[in-house]
Order: C-alpha cells, then sequence, then structure tokens
C-alpha cells in the first residue's frame, strides 16, 4: 500500500525562496490567446494556454515558485472528429474553462479539467457549423503527478459559437455541468457527466423570452443572444450568468432537474466586456462589469430558499435582483451604480460591434475566418 506526501519547496526554514520567471519559450502563446490558472493544492500551480499552432498548452509547478517552469510544459494533442480531414484546434475567439475555480461547489484536488471550443478549419465549407465543438481535456493526479490525459468531444455541444464561449462547473455530487451557445445565437446547450459516468448527458438547456434589440429596424435578431457564459455552483443550484447582446444581465438557475425560464434585467453592463463573478455564501453573487464608459458596476444576485417545490413550479425563477445601494454618482436613465476607480482611471470600453472576432491562422490551406 503506498501513501502521497505532500511537495515541499524548502521553504520551511522560514528564508526567501527564487521566484522563476515563467517563459513560455517552447511554445509561444499565440496573440490574443486565453490564460486560466488553477491551483489542486497549496504548491500545485497550473497554467493552460493556447500557442502559436492554436493548441492547448498546459505549464505547470508542482513543488511551488522555486520549481523552473520552462521544464514544465505539455502541449495537448488536439482531439480529431470522426471522419475528418484533420484535428479540432482551439478555435480562434474561445475561452478556457478551467476546473477547479473558485465557482465550484466542491474541490477535487485529483483533477484538472479544461473546456474550450475546438475549430476543424478544413471541414468545407469553412463556416460549417459542425466544424466548432466542445473540447474536454481531463488531468488525473495521484501523488500529486499526472498519470491521465485524455481529450475527448462533448457530444451534443456542437456547433457552438466560440465568441460566447463556454461555462463549466463542479457540483456537490461531482458531476461536471457545461453549457454554451449554438452559433445561429439562438438557443443555449447544455450537458452534464457524473462522476462514476463515462459518457456525457445531453438535456434541456435554459429557454426563455429575450428582451428585443435596440435596433429592429437595422435587421437586428428578432431576440438577443447571450455574449459571454459563466456558473457558479452552490449547495443545490447551478446558477448561470451572462451579458446579453442587449446589455441586459441574464440568468437561470438549476435546481437537478430542470433549468428555470430566463430572467434579464438592463443592469448597464457592456456587452463586449466579460463579467467577474463573487459568490458570498450560499446565497449571494457578486457580479462584476464595466459599463460603456469603462466605469466598474456590480449587481449582486440573491438565491431564495424554495424548499418543497412540486413539478409545477420547477421553473420559477428563484433569483431576486435587488437594487445596488448607490455609491457614486448615479448614471442618466438606469439605477445601476458605479465604484470610482481608486488609483487610475480603466480605459473606456469599446462599443458592441466595434471589434473584429477573428482567427488568421497563416497557412495556405487556412482562412482567417471571423468567429
Amino acid at each position: 500500500m503506498s501513501s502521497c506526501s505532500a511537495p515541499t519547496d524548502g521553504s520551511a526554514s522560514g528564508g526567501s525562496r527564487p521566484v522563476s520567471p515563467i517563459r513560455p519559450t517552447r511554445n509561444p502563446a499565440r496573440k490574443g490567446s486565453p490564460l486560466a490558472a488553477a491551483s489542486r493544492i497549496p504548491l500545485a500551480l497550473d497554467l493552460v494556454y493556447v500557442d502559436r499552432d492554436h493548441r492547448l498548452v498546459r505549464q505547470f509547478s508542482q513543488q511551488g515558485p522555486a520549481v523552473d517552469w520552462t521544464n514544465n510544459v505539455q502541449t495537448v494533442p488536439p482531439p480529431a472528429r470522426a471522419g475528418s480531414r484533420e484535428a479540432l484546434l482551439v478555435a480562434g475567439s474561445s475561452n478556457l474553462a478551467v476546473l477547479p475555480s473558485a465557482n465550484d461547489a466542491v474541490h477535487n484536488a485529483d483533477r484538472l479539467d479544461v473546456f474550450h471550443v475546438g475549430h476543424d478549419y478544413l471541414l468545407p465549407p469553412w463556416n460549417n457549423p459542425r466544424a466548432w465543438q466542445v473540447v474536454h481535456t481531463r488531468w488525473v493526479f495521484t501523488c500529486g503527478r499526472a498519470t491521465a490525459l485524455a481529450t475527448t468531444l462533448v457530444p451534443g455541444l456542437d456547433g457552438v459559437a466560440a465568441a460566447s464561449g463556454v461555462a463549466a462547473v463542479r457540483t456537490a455530487d461531482q458531476t461536471l455541468h457545461t453549457i454554451a451557445q449554438d452559433r445561429a445565437r439562438t438557443r443555449l446547450k447544455y450537458a452534464t457527466l457524473k462522476r462514476t459516468a463515462s459518457d456525457w448527458e445531453t438535456a434541456q438547456g435554459p429557454t426563455g423570452e429575450l428582451p428585443l434589440p435596440h435596433r429592429p429596424e437595422r435587421g437586428d435578431p428578432l431576440t438577443a443572444w447571450w455574449m459571454n457564459l459563466q456558473l457558479v455552483a452552490t449547495v443545490n443550484r447551478v446558477l448561470l450568468v451572462g451579458v446579453l447582446a442587449t446589455g441586459h444581465l441574464g440568468w437561470s438557475t438549476y435546481n437537478g432537474t430542470a433549468w428555470s425560464d430566463i430572467a434579464a434585467k438592463l443592469a448597464g453592463f457592456t456587452p463586449g466586456r466579460p463579467l467577474c463573478l463573487a459568490r458570498r455564501g450560499a446565497k449571494l453573487v457578486d457580479v462584476f462589469g464595466f459599463d460603456e464608459d469603462g466605469r466598474l458596476l456590480r449587481r449582486t444576485l440573491t438565491l431564495l430558499d424554495k424548499g418543497g417545490c412540486g413539478a409545477g413550479s420547477l421553473l420559477e425563477t428563484l433569483l431576486t435582483f435587488p437594487s445596488c445601494r448607490e455609491v457614486g454618482p448615479a448614471l442618466t436613465g438606469s439605477a445601476t451604480s458605479w465604484i470610482p476607480p481608486r488609483t487610475s482611471p480603466v480605459r473606456p470600453a469599446r462599443p458592441p460591434g466595434s471589434g473584429v472576432r477573428a482567427a488568421a491562422l497563416g497557412r495556405t490551406l487556412r482562412k482567417s475566418i471571423a468567429l
């Protein structure tokens, strides 16, 4: 019977320890690469990013900052779709959702799970929705060392929009929940993987009426769409939060059986920037983001107790949206308050639609594809 001991970095005596710079010289990151980090145990750090060949890279430290990061670099072979001529690389506008995270209901020190949107750039035609699919990369650790690596395609989460990203979270029963938006921006796709299961299960994602765009006369779709997605797990709920193209804050909750109807409220957030979530206890989730002028906004979602819900009330909205206490000059036409910066002003956020989401691959057989 073997036993595991926690690695040490030689700092028990209280002396200073050298800090090694993180230089991904072996696998330089592509321009605009997403970057995500996770800490499974106190002396283990994992960084994931995308290199210039659009492959997922893990750079890690097993014994604290004294370890030379440049010697601990692992490039993940991209998975291939059945019948495809090439593997699915990381899509140009995809994010990286890494677990464990602060949004999980339970911490799992023996797993590192990374989700992203993969793209087959050689699947004709180049804008075929089947070319995009959510990819799940999993490391399993024994005694602090990676002993297994597996990369799979999440079934049912194909034809998804890379620009709105993929959200993932782990609940108290060790089930993985992941959600993404289809490329037509008309619905959300949802899948789960139980702790003891080997196959993903797809289910109905959140549904409901979304607000109308501000400029329907310009040919905008009939309803808004999600610009970004995030999941938070509490003791008995999964919360989906994101910004809609109209600037509304959208949310929905999952109680283990069904998702509630999507609720939306105009909160002043710019659609061009992601949100930052902070969970306080089991019932409060603070939502931070920027408005169109670059000012920091805060909203708080409160999870209500709905014990003993019957089948007829499973789709009720289980969140309230209280007004924020004003901490600065009120915004014109909005009840949202802003938080003044302490040191330097925040760079103004770009208005929606001013940026170009594209992946320029520089290979003869590939094109610059707007994602």
